[in-house]
């Protein structure tokens, strides 16, 4: 019999709202803004995260990623590398992100990965705008827009 992967929780309050923060005992499975609290359950790992929002949130800098479980695919993981590597305040487009990775037609697919992001903020899809505009966000325009604001990204027209 298989026993049940265990499961932690915990929170982390932002201007945002409060950031749920969901891992196992290997990596970080989940970071969105809560629509209502569960229990609170901690690890290290949720420990880890919850230092990670608050040097992104007080101090404008990150050292130390959470561990992060795999992408579903070959082709997801290295949009996520490449997303990672996009400083606070920097904004790339879909366009750029592909052609960083070899592949400058797929930026459709760069897009479509990034919309499922499970980790807000940590790996900074924010960053992500259309060469027309803002561009889509899983989290909502309201909040890219206060996350682009946050860290005063120069190439974005409200």
């Amino acid at each position: 019999m298989l026993e049940k992967e265990k499961i932690y929780i915990d929170y982390f309050p932002s201007f945002l709202g409060d950031i749920e923060i969901i891992s196992n005992d290997k990596y970080l499975i989940s970071v969105g803004v809560a629509k209502d609290k569960k229990e609170i359950k901690t690890n290290s790992i949720t420990h880890l995260t919850k230092t990670w929002f608050e040097n992104y949130f007080y101090e404008k800098r990150v050292t130390i990623i959470p561990p992060l479980k795999p992408a579903k695919s070959l082709f997801a993981q290295i949009v996520r590398n490449e997303v990672l590597k996009i400083g606070f305040g920097e904004c790339k487009t879909y366009g750029e992100i592909a052609k960083n990775i070899g592949k400058p037609k797929a930026y459709r697919a760069v897009a479509q990965v990034l919309k499922y992001n499970p980790y807000m903020i940590i790996v900074p899809c924010h960053r992500i705008i259309s060469k027309s505009g803002i561009g889509g966000y899983n989290g909502g325009i309201e909040i890219k827009k206060k996350l682009l604001e946050f860290e005063n990204c120069e190439l974005i027209n409200f």
